[in-house]
């Protein structure tokens, strides 16, 4: 990992391939925790953590709605995608944690 990180930005495989990652190409992590990583790592990486219980999803939403082009900022639009989360994105959610808990017990 952290030879992706580097000015190299090449990405070493397990079977000795290696990938160049271009260089208008940026990479985003996202990760439930830092257990696994090495001071290497997050020392190359830019670092934001948010607790849950202070940004909820639908804040995050409106953001995204408000960073939208205005033609898709319409109440119609708004309404479908609160109408997606709603009905779609919040029972698949619910069932992976509902799943995990099953799982991992």
């Amino acid at each position: 990992m952290n030879t992706v990180l580097d000015d190299n930005k090449k990405l070493c495989l397990s079977n000795g391939e290696i990938i160049k990652i271009p260089d208008r190409m940026n990479i985003m992590f996202e990760v439930e925790d830092l257990k696994e990583a090495s001071p290497a790592t997050i020392s190359r990486c830019g670092m934001v953590f948010v607790r849950k219980d202070i940004v909820e999803w639908k804040v995050q939403l409106n953001v995204w709605i408000q960073n939208l082009p205005v033609i898709y900022r319409t109440k119609r639009h708004v309404e479908f995608y609160n109408s997606l989360i709603d009905n779609v994105i919040r029972p698949m959610i619910m069932k992976i944690k509902i799943n995990k808990l099953r799982y991992a017990i």
